[in-house]
Order: C-alpha cells, then sequence, then structure tokens
C-alpha cells in the first residue's frame, strides 16, 4: 500500500514524523485503540467520499484494522497498526489535520507508507493480505 500524495515533504517535517510514529510505538496500549475505537469511523465517513490519495489513506488504514486480531497483549503488528491509525484519528498531529489546502493529511499519507515498510519486517503474510485488499478496493473503484 502506497499512498501517492500531491506534495513531498521536507526532510525536516519526515525527522518529525519518524520520531513521532517511534514514540508511539513505544507507548501504544489499550487506550490508544479506545481512541482509534472512537475517532476512527467519523475520519473515514469525511475521507472516504474522496476518491484521490485522501479516500486511499483511510481505505488503507481501515484495511489494517479490520485485518487485525487485538488481543490482551498487543504482538508487534498491532502496535504498529493501531500508531498508525492512533496518527490518523490525531487531529493536531505534525501535519494539523485543519491545515489550510487539505495538507494536513499528508503527513497522516507518510504513515500510513511508513507502516507498510515497517510491517515488512514484522509480518508479511498481515502485510500482503492487507495489500491484497487494498489491490480489490483501488480495482474497484475503476
Amino acid at each position: 500500500m502506497n499512498i501517492v500524495t500531491p506534495l513531498v515533504l521536507d526532510k525536516s517535517t519526515i525527522q518529525k514524523i519518524k520520531k513521532r510514529y517511534t514514540q508511539l510505538l513505544s507507548e501504544v496500549d489499550q487506550s490508544h485503540l479506545d481512541f482509534v475505537n472512537k475517532k476512527f469511523d467519523r475520519i473515514y465517513k469525511n475521507l472516504s467520499r474522496f476518491k484521490n490519495w485522501k479516500g486511499d489513506l483511510v481505505e488503507a488504514v481501515k484495511i489494517m484494522l479490520e485485518q487485525s486480531n487485538f488481543s490482551n497483549v498487543l504482538s508487534p503488528t498491532d502496535k504498529h497498526v493501531i500508531a498508525c491509525a492512533y496518527y490518523l484519528c490525531d487531529i493536531d498531529d505534525i501535519i494539523p489535520d485543519h491545515s489550510p489546502g487539505g495538507i494536513g493529511y499528508i503527513d497522516d499519507a507518510y504513515i500510513v507508507n511508513e507502516t507498510t515498510k515497517r510491517l515488512q519486517r514484522v509480518n508479511n503474510v498481515f502485510l500482503y493480505t492487507c495489500i491484497d485488499k487494498f489491490e480489490d478496493f483501488k480495482n474497484n473503484q475503476n
């Protein structure tokens, strides 16, 4: 799953995003999943109507959430998925979602791409299942 956005992020912003993602991975617990469960549906409704990278962004996160089997003990895969979804649901992340011109979700797209890269090292089976479902979604859009 690769979300292509209309803008390229500068190195400084990318470093900040990676630092925040790494921090989230170290902190992820049930409260982060609860936050995602409260916020994600609203964000999905708002962005899924776009037939561009924003719609792709929320669909990719939705697929990862649906494919996860969260339990009391979170696996490394769970932590990546929750960190990614949590970042999307946090409106005041590195580039606030309410930024002018709709650019506020570009950092969220970067997080989805970063999560995909990291999942390659953690759980290929999970990742490839998600990629197959994302490709089905893209094919059904046309």
